[in-house]
């Protein structure tokens, strides 16, 4: 019995003593001033905490034009100039032969050292084989994977790594860029703006994103991006009103779970 008055009288003063051991608390308040970037005013959650303004860097890399994330229990902070090179550096030109003639190119990203993620209609079976192109290197893959339920496909570098790749994560803003091989002219990169998601497209099977980016040959499996650059999806081709489909996030990550 006396040990629990001891308790309660310990919780008791605990509760009474907290507002001056974490004074803090007690002067957070929302940030009170305006914030202008680059002349302009801008609208980023901030707080006010003993009269010292915090945001967050994600929001403020968001506005000047870096990229902040966490690995490793490192905090890794980037330039978009870098963050775009290194997706532009993740991308490859896919080629299929049958007895060293070229049936078809298309695009690839790689999605760790030796796997490239790419479009299931570019797979021709009974060919010779499948190379990418990789910073002027032409290397043999082979075919890993192919998806029942999406434009997807996954392919293995025999004996080649690279040390670029991406991870997919939700798009956050609608500018919409790809990293392409059109006709074969490797990693061009075009921007335009998402425009719809969820569309069925029965020529392709399964839902995709529509976006305005141009689409050529050669666009297949490329890599689809946001302002932010967020990796969102891959390029399948064009829908009946010239607009550019792709496999959205949420399909890419259920077709790469079941093949980790």
């Amino acid at each position: 019995m006396k040990i629990n008055r001891i308790l309660f009288l310990v919780v008791i003063i605990s509760l009474f003593l907290t507002p001056s051991v974490y004074g803090y608390v007690c002067n957070l308040v929302q940030n009170p001033f305006n914030i202008k970037i680059d002349g302009s005013y801008q609208d980023i959650e901030a707080y006010n905490i003993n009269g010292y303004t915090y945001f967050k860097l994600r929001d403020i890399g968001e506005k000047t034009g870096f990229n902040v994330d966490f690995k490793n229990n490192e905090i890794i902070i980037k330039s978009n100039q870098n963050i775009l090179m290194d997706l532009i550096e993740s991308t490859c030109l896919i080629k299929v032969y049958d007895n060293e003639k070229l049936l078809t190119s298309g695009s690839g990203t790689f999605i760790n050292n030796n796997r490239i993620l790419t479009n299931k209609h570019l797979i021709k079976h009974g060919v010779s084989k499948y190379t990418i192109n990789i910073n002027d290197i032409e290397v043999e893959v082979k075919l890993l994977k192919e998806s029942l339920n999406f434009d997807l496909a996954i392919f293995e570098t025999v004996n080649y790594s690279n040390d670029k790749y991406v991870d997919f994560t939700p798009r956050t803003n609608n500018t919409a860029i790809t990293i392409s091989n059109p006709n074969g002219i490797k990693r061009q990169i075009n921007y335009g703006e998402y425009l719809g998601f969820n569309i069925y497209i029965p020529a392709y099977g399964g839902f995709y994103t529509e976006t305005t980016n141009d689409t050529r040959p050669g666009s297949s499996g490329g890599l689809l991006i946001d302002g932010n650059y967020n990796c969102y999806g891959v390029v399948t081709g064009k829908s009946e009103d010239g607009m550019c489909l792709s496999v959205m996030y949420e399909n890419i990550i259920e077709f790469l779970k079941k093949n980790e």
